[in-house]
């Protein structure tokens, strides 16, 4: 806000002319792309030596995390600085690394919840390994194709659309040992700047090479590796009905022998067989989580409609939640989610 800039100024320029190392900032866009220019040279002539840009507005009732990041105002601050400048946001492979890199002009690429899913985005190499997201789309195919080619020999008669996908699976299979030959080839010479040595070929190959590292360096509290074990893994867990159970772990040892038999189940190919009771839990969670992302996004509107009304800022109505999906209850009126039965929460709002 302007009035604690010369604070944040002052700050940057005290550790500027006081460190022997460079001062880096990170900022996220304001209300509007002239106060975000103005700020990020505010920084620069403080003493700032690079500025990261998330190019997202900040927290608040009106400006939520929904939706893509908008990396169309990097490139403008990039132009007005002299000092380097990182981007931030959209990114979830090597495409959009080399992506963003392009649009927007900046000198590198930060990632954060991107690197959760895959520690090995930076891994990518121009015009050389195949992305996994490519490797995971092929490994899928090939799992439906066991699933149904276990149901025929059962005795079940087999659809002509399901046919044809049986009839993929050589050519399937001969996709996915090239670019798991591509990848390898260029672990073994990587260029500057990445690690040694081939890189993942999956999830649960990823989250094996956390844990040995993690044994190796330091051990996390156990919701911690589990955590991440279950982002890195979540595309194989969730193919194997296996997430649910995997997030609820309380101890290693559990969670060593989930990764076995996820494990199991993608190196023998038609081991695993689908549960349609865990199926259909899956889907009744995944409509309750959407159901009530949409009694959130009724709540805001009605508040928004109730603070135009009354004359006073929304913040006064509106108070932002950490995920959608709780029970909150602002006051002693109904909390948003109670809107499943049409009512309209009477005094919801914090007042």
């Amino acid at each position: 806000d302007p009035k604690d800039r010369a604070l944040v100024c002052s700050i940057v320029k005290r550790l500027s002319d006081s460190l022997p190392i460079p001062v880096f900032c990170k900022i996220r866009l304001l209300d509007d792309i002239d106060a975000t220019l103005e700020l990020a040279k505010q920084l620069e002539a403080s003493g700032a030596s690079l500025l990261a840009v998330h190019a997202r507005y900040r927290g608040s009732p009106t400006h939520r995390r929904d939706g893509a990041a908008h990396l169309q105002h990097i490139n403008p601050i990039k132009r007005v600085l002299r000092i380097p400048v990182l981007a931030n946001g959209n990114v979830r492979s090597w495409e959009d690394v080399e992506a963003n890199l392009k649009s927007t002009g900046a000198d590198g690429i930060m990632s954060a919840e991107g690197m959760l899913d895959d520690p090995c985005i930076f891994a990518g190499r121009p015009g050389g390994a195949a992305p996994q997201a490519a490797l995971r789309r092929v490994d899928k195919k090939l799992r439906q194709i066991e699933e149904l080619t276990a149901k025929e020999a059962d005795g079940c008669i087999l659809s002509p659309g399901a046919l044809d996908k049986v009839s993929c699976r050589k050519a399937l299979r001969a996709e996915r040992e090239q670019l798991i030959a591509a990848a390898e080839s260029e672990g073994a010479s990587p260029r500057a700047g990445t690690v040694a040595g081939p890189v993942p070929k999956d999830g649960l190959e990823k989250a094996r090479l956390y844990l040995s590292m993690s044994r190796k360096y330091w051990m996390p509290p156990v919701s911690t590796v589990i955590f991440h074990c279950r982002r890195m893994a979540k595309a194989e867990l969730t193919n194997y009905q296996l997430l649910e159970e995997f997030s609820a772990l309380k101890s290693m040892e559990d969670g060593e022998a989930l990764l076995c038999k996820a494990e199991g189940y993608r190196d023998n190919p038609g081991s695993f067989q689908v549960d349609d009771t865990k199926a259909q839990k899956e889907r009744e969670l995944k409509a309750q989580t959407a159901y009530e992302g949409q009694c959130r996004k009724k709540y805001e509107a009605r508040m928004a409609r109730k603070a135009k009304s009354a004359g006073r800022p929304l913040s006064e109505f509106l108070k932002a939640s950490s995920t959608p999906g709780g029970i909150l209850t602002f006051t002693a009126g109904p909390s948003w989610l109670l809107e499943r039965d049409g009512d309209d929460g009477g005094g919801g709002g914090g007042s």
